[in-house]
């Protein structure tokens, strides 16, 4: 079979949660014999040419196409956003030029099968030739996340507005566009089931993501690490989110274990100077910055932060720590995509300031139940999240879409 990728980044290095996805989806179908062809809209093309050479040698790909998606102003993509009816990020990566040279390789590769990474290349179904099935790979429903951003985002009244227009567009466009594909792909069962309630036509697979294998054999693991990491975005909410835990739950969590050290894991940006200030006047803070190996760090600790607080999707760094055998502290919300994790046995869920600091002290006093819930997690990701596991789901879903 023949399967083309429609993307907006080529999958390489795998570094990314939009990457990682379709870079092993990519890998497990080459391996199963299929073959590949690779379709990119960027807005930076400027790594391509070496970003293709190391993806080749690991899937071999018969033909690519990679454009770059010009520059545009805000404002002007917003205006025509509402001119032409269509999503933000819709009409950001609408290009006459990818568009033609879409339908050229579509012509003359003839996949049988089309994935359409994310929504945001879901416009571009119409480019499909009639023997071609459509898969959306959309990770989430993006109505689903607005939905949680509304609720739970720390929005101005502006934002909030501008959030509430984007989910009535959403809505619309998921009911209506998604039933078109032959198949709809997300990480998790609440997603399709929220995908089913918009549009019962909408046939949906649910394949959640893998964790890299090099997480889940790194070795022995030191059930007795008691040190706290958060890893992800050091901007925004989650910038705010740290600023209060330092200053309202790490004086309690210290003064049970002065020895502790938090590890900070982000790429360093100008909007994170409030926090780096922060940090370099708080005992045991620690500010990593970016980390291009995940496993040095995680290998020095025991507690996970997770304070991504949404019921849409995967949280892939989640899980990742999980994998690492390290107990995560996140919202119960944050674990909907993970349906065997149960609070205090693999998993740690709490919700609210007060609970984060209790659990995290329950965790430093209680040896026993901490190395059991590292344990428990470890072995749950090592059972149910393997990438190579999914070689199986994502062939079987390529091969009904065929038929």
């Amino acid at each position: 079979m023949k399967i083309l990728y429609i993307a907006t980044e080529i999958p390489y290095p795998p570094n990314n949660g939009v990457k990682i996805p379709l870079y092993h989806s990519m890998r497990l179908m080459d391996q199963a014999g299929h073959e590949i062809a690779l379709a990119v809209l960027s807005e930076d093309i400027a790594n391509s040419e070496s970003d293709l050479k190391g993806l080749r040698t690991m899937v071999k790909i018969s033909d690519d196409l990679v454009v770059q998606l010009p520059k545009r102003k805000r404002w002007e993509v917003m205006l025509n956003s509402v001119i032409s009816q269509r999503m933000y990020f819709l009409e950001r990566y609408n290009s006459s030029e990818f568009r033609n040279e879409l339908s050229l390789l579509i012509e003359l590769f003839k996949p049988d099968a089309i994935h359409f990474d994310l929504i945001t290349m879901s416009g571009y179904l119409d480019c499909k030739n009639q023997e071609s099935k459509a898969i959306a790979s959309i990770n989430d429903s993006y109505s689903l996340f607005t939905e949680n951003n509304i609720k739970y985002g720390l929005l101005g009244m502006k934002e909030r507005l501008f959030r509430r227009f984007q989910l009535i567009q959403a809505r619309s466009y998921e009911a209506k566009v998604y039933p078109r594909f032959d198949c709809v792909h997300t990480m998790t069962e609440f997603d399709a089931s929220y995908l089913k309630c918009l549009n019962a036509k909408i046939q949906t697979v649910v394949i959640p993501n893998g964790v890299e294998e090099s997480v889940l054999t790194q070795g022995s693991y030191d059930f007795s690490r008691k040190d706290l990491i958060y890893v992800g975005s050091l901007t925004g909410k989650y910038m705010r989110w740290l600023i209060l835990f330092i200053q309202n739950c790490w004086p309690t969590i210290t003064d049970i274990n002065p020895l502790l050290k938090l590890r900070l894991v982000g790429k360093v940006t100008d909007e994170a100077k409030e926090l780096v200030d922060l940090v370099g006047s708080v005992q045991g803070v620690v500010f990593e910055g970016f980390v291009p190996d995940l496993n040095v760090v995680y290998r020095e600790c025991g507690i996970a932060l997770v304070p991504i607080k949404q019921s849409c999707g995967l949280i892939n760094k989640l899980v990742e720590a999980m994998g690492a055998g390290l107990a995560v502290v996140a919202p119960s919300l944050s674990y909907t995509g993970v349906p065997s994790a149960e609070n205090y046995k693999n998993a740690v869920m709490c919700d609210s300031e007060n609970e984060i600091t209790e659990a995290i002290c329950k965790l430093l006093e209680d040896d026993l139940l901490r190395e059991k819930i590292q344990k428990s997690a470890h072995e749950l990701v090592k059972r149910d999240y393997r990438w190579d596991d999914r070689l199986r789901l994502y062939d079987k879903m390529y091969q009904i879409s065929e038929d």
